[in-house]
């Protein structure tokens, strides 16, 4: 018997391999998938206490609650998104979070009137894979280089903390940023990190995607010029 087409989607998104939360104006979790909940419980990064959900560093929750005041404010750019790095206790990678309004796409009135936004998790430990390098490769025309230092630089590392990982000098790192940035169509390491965030979420293991297909969903998805909080 086949289930539902709400079903379904229901269930796709609850076993996606990156956490998925609706979240509030008041910080508030609304809804959470399967990885979303194991992020919550473990409490790594972040943890919901008396219905708020906060950071694990004093510096990262206040910049979570601000970019989701600024979300939930948003009335009609949808291209709106803001990019957090949620740092965690156990010293691993620390988590990109894509942070975009949902506008009127969720019933949010027993929430007194608020605007629902979607915060998207994904782990930088599982994006250095090989699948993911060869995806920044096939859909901007970065060379071998380039791809590993864009999916570095774009989960968070600074130009010298890539250098020091990659053994490299930061001039070569920022030379290849530049041509990074350039190729990528974007100006700033925060863009890079919500386009290299995007390409993760939409091939997570895409070593063997097709060179088209790519493309043309990184161009769609994760080289728009968004205005990022910060």
């Amino acid at each position: 018997m086949l289930i539902g087409n709400g079903q379904l989607l229901e269930s796709v998104v609850y076993h996606l391999p990156f956490g998925l939360m609706v979240v509030d104006a008041q910080r508030k979790v609304l809804a959470a998938n399967r990885a979303a909940k194991d992020i919550l419980q473990a409490g790594d990064a972040l943890v919901e206490r008396q219905s708020v959900l906060r950071a694990y560093q004093r510096e990262d929750n206040e910049r979570l609650a601000q970019v989701l005041a600024e979300a939930a404010a948003v009335r009609s750019n949808s291209a709106w998104s803001g990019c957090i790095r949620l740092s965690r206790r156990s010293g691993k990678s620390a988590y990109t979070a894509i942070v975009s309004p949902l506008f009127d796409a969720v019933d949010v009135r027993s929430t007194v009137g608020n605007r629902a936004v979607l915060i998207t998790i994904t782990d930088p430990d599982r994006e250095h894979s090989s699948g993911l390098m060869k995806a920044l490769q096939q859909a901007f025309g970065l060379t071998p280089a380039e791809a590993q230092t864009a999916s570095l630089v774009g989960s968070g590392l600074s130009p010298q903390d890539a250098a020091d990982q990659c053994g490299l000098s930061v001039g070569t790192i920022r030379s290849e940023l530049k041509s990074i940035f350039a190729k990528v169509g974007i100006s700033r390491q925060s863009e890079l990190a919500s386009a290299v965030a995007h390409l993760a979420l939409l091939v997570p293991n895409c070593g063997d995607c097709e060179t088209v297909y790519i493309r043309g969903q990184a161009r769609s998805l994760g080289v728009q010029r968004l205005q990022l909080a910060g």
